[in-house]
C-alpha cells in the first residue's frame, strides 16, 4: 500500500483526485492521510457556506415559466442559507417542455437533481422537485448522490485495493451493477445501510485497471 501525505503542497483536492486516478490505473492500493491538514480552517466548520448551481430551461413556453422556476429555486435554497447561481436557457424542441436541474460539486460532495415540467404542472412545483432532492442529499451528509454511486462502482471494482464512499440512498441500479460485477467475478462489494439517510459502499477491487 502507498501512503500519501494529504498535507503536501496546498493540501487540497488535487492530491485526492490524482491519487485516486493513479490508484485505479496502476492497481496499487493507497491510503491518504492528513488531507487538507495544511489548509487554514474557518472559525467554525458548521458556518462554512454551501453553494449550488442550477439551470432553468424551457422550450416553446412563455419566458415567465422559466423565470418562475428560477425564482422558486432561489427562494427555497437561499432560505436555507445556500447560495445558488442559476442559468436560464431557452431551448428548441418539437414540443413544449421545461426542467430545472440543480447540483453541487466539490468539498467532497457531488450530486445532481432534476425537476421535469408537464402539462398543467406549475413552474414552482418543477423547481421544488429538484430542490427537495438537493436538500435531502445535503441533510444526509453523503458524499455522492444515488445516481453517481452506481456509476462509480465499475472503476472501483477494476481498481486495486479497497474503495469506499457514502450515498444518501442505495438505488436499484446500484444493486444491478453489483450483480453484474459478481457475474464477472470482479471484486467484492458490500452495501451497508447506516440509517435511512446514509449508506456506505465498500468495494475490494480486482486490480485489473
Amino acid at each position: 500500500m502507498i501512503i500519501i501525505d494529504g498535507s503536501y503542497g496546498e493540501g487540497g483536492g488535487q492530491i485526492l483526485r490524482s491519487s485516486l486516478a493513479l490508484s485505479m490505473i496502476t492497481g496499487q492500493a493507497i491510503e491518504i492521510r492528513n488531507i487538507r491538514a495544511g489548509r487554514p480552517k474557518p472559525a467554525s466548520q458548521r458556518e462554512e457556506k454551501v453553494s449550488a448551481k442550477a439551470i432553468s430551461a424551457t422550450a416553446r413556453l412563455p419566458d415567465h415559466v422559466r423565470k418562475r422556476q428560477s425564482a422558486q429555486a432561489r427562494s427555497v435554497l437561499e432560505g436555507r442559507g445556500i447560495k445558488v447561481k442559476i442559468e436560464e436557457i431557452e431551448g428548441s424542441a418539437t414540443c413544449p417542455g421545461s426542467l430545472l436541474f440543480c447540483w453541487i460539486s466539490g468539498r467532497g460532495r457531488y450530486g445532481g437533481f432534476t425537476g421535469l415540467g408537464a402539462k398543467g404542472k406549475p413552474a414552482e412545483k418543477v423547481a421544488d422537485e429538484a430542490v427537495s432532492g438537493l436538500l435531502a442529499f445535503l441533510d444526509s451528509s453523503a458524499a455522492c448522490d444515488k445516481y453517481l454511486s452506481d456509476q462509480m462502482l465499475l472503476p472501483a471494482v477494476l481498481a486495486g485495493g479497497e474503495s469506499h464512499w457514502s450515498t444518501n440512498s442505495i438505488s436499484n441500479h446500484l444493486h444491478t451493477n453489483v450483480w453484474v460485477t459478481e457475474c464477472f467475478g470482479l471484486g467484492r462489494v458490500e452495501l451497508l445501510e447506516k440509517d435511512e439517510k446514509l449508506s456506505l459502499i465498500k468495494c475490494r477491487g480486482a486490480g485489473l485497471a
